[in-house]
């Protein structure tokens, strides 16, 4: 057995796969946002737009879609309870292992202390270009 697969056949990896973290800080205002849904495999990205797509009637390319490169995938609709515990209840079933809503990525960025021995870099002169435009 791999290092790898020894890994994620912990106890402690098996509770990820049955109980999904989900993002505590989400706003559940009825307002429109994205949730961006994390699988454990890419297998599971299909079934989980097959799912948002039949019962939920978000469409591909209009409000839902999946990461290339990550097993992951975001969902743009109104954030309410019902749609995270409906999501989490049925997207379970195939490996989902997180719900976090997007939001604008930012650093606390500062300079080394004279007694520390770190040294940050400045912020880029530019924020990084969303992700996912796509929605």
């Amino acid at each position: 057995m791999s290092a790898c697969t020894a890994l994620y056949s912990t106890d402690q990896a098996n509770a990820t796969t049955t109980n999904a973290v989900i993002d505590p800080s989400i706003a559940y205002d009825g307002a429109v946002g994205t949730l961006i849904l994390s699988f454990n495999f890419d297998d599971a990205v299909t079934p989980a737009v097959d799912f948002i797509t039949s019962k939920l009637g978000i469409k591909l390319g209009d409000g839902l879609g999946a990461f290339g490169e990550l097993p992951m995938v975001a969902v743009q609709a109104p954030i309410t309870r019902e749609l995270v515990s409906t999501l989490k209840t049925n997207l379970q079933q195939y490996g989902l292992l997180s719900i976090y809503q997007d939001r604008p990525w930012s650093t606390s960025w500062t300079r080394a202390s004279p007694t520390s021995r770190v040294t940050r870099h400045a912020p880029p002169s530019r924020p990084p270009a969303r992700v996912w435009a796509w929605l």
